[in-house]
């Protein structure tokens, strides 16, 4: 991700008093200060956690600080935004999980730590037309219902939370953890189409707080 497009302004201005702007942010290293939504072992909440990861070319390195990268995709086709954000203590091993089950929006939600699965995993709910998806169960209705039986649409929900508890997401209801990282009611940060935001304040958080420039070596 560049720094450039989640950078909070004040923070930008400071940081680059006298220096490059523009399209030779993207060029610049550093250390980026980011807001990450940490998940709990038991229950809902995200707590919020900064957590300080290096800046190469202008990109935010959130795999080799073993964050998890979140997206909202707004799916109703009323704006088309798409936020993103960084989730600690999810996936331990490669992969992704979407989902169209993300409350109370249930926008198109994407967790992963592989930007190739993310994108696989997404292209797979839009396929079967809303769902869940590590291993799969379509929500066809609404994106939120399913049109099978009980014991048929538990056998799949349970194949779902067995892959992502196989890839190292630990919490009493894993399922319900996910969907929940979009709930603007669940404390602490969450995760909207617009951006994240500190649940109790209802006050929009920047993605990157704060960016320190690494100097050049003359």
């Amino acid at each position: 991700l560049p720094v450039a497009d989640f950078w909070k302004e004040e923070c930008r201005e400071e940081a680059l008093s006298g220096k490059p702007s523009g399209s030779e942010i993207q060029k610049l290293s550093g250390t980026a200060v980011v807001n990450v939504m940490q998940i709990q072992t038991f229950g809902t909440r995200a707590k919020h956690v900064q957590r300080e990861i290096s800046v190469q070319d202008g990109n935010l390195c959130w795999q080799e600080a073993g964050l998890c990268l979140a997206g909202v995709f707004e799916r109703y086709g009323k704006n088309g935004n798409v936020s993103w954000g960084f989730v600690e203590h999810a996936l331990e091993q490669k992969g992704a999980v979407a989902t169209t089950w993300s409350h109370d929006s249930h926008n198109l939600l994407v967790l992963g730590n592989s930007v190739e699965d993310m994108v696989l995993a997404q292209n797979e709910v839009v396929h079967m037309q809303g769902g869940y998806v590590t291993a799969a169960a379509k929500l066809p209705v609404g994106g939120i219902i399913s049109d099978k039986s009980l014991p048929e649409l538990a056998a799949e929900i349970r194949a779902v939370r067995g892959e992502i508890e196989r890839m190292g997401y630990v919490n009493n209801n894993v399922i319900m953890s996910i969907s929940t990282l979009s709930l603007l009611v669940s404390p602490e940060l969450k995760l909207s189409d617009q951006g994240l935001f500190d649940v109790k304040s209802q006050r929009k958080i920047p993605l990157v707080e704060a960016f320190q420039i690494q100097e050049e070596k003359v």
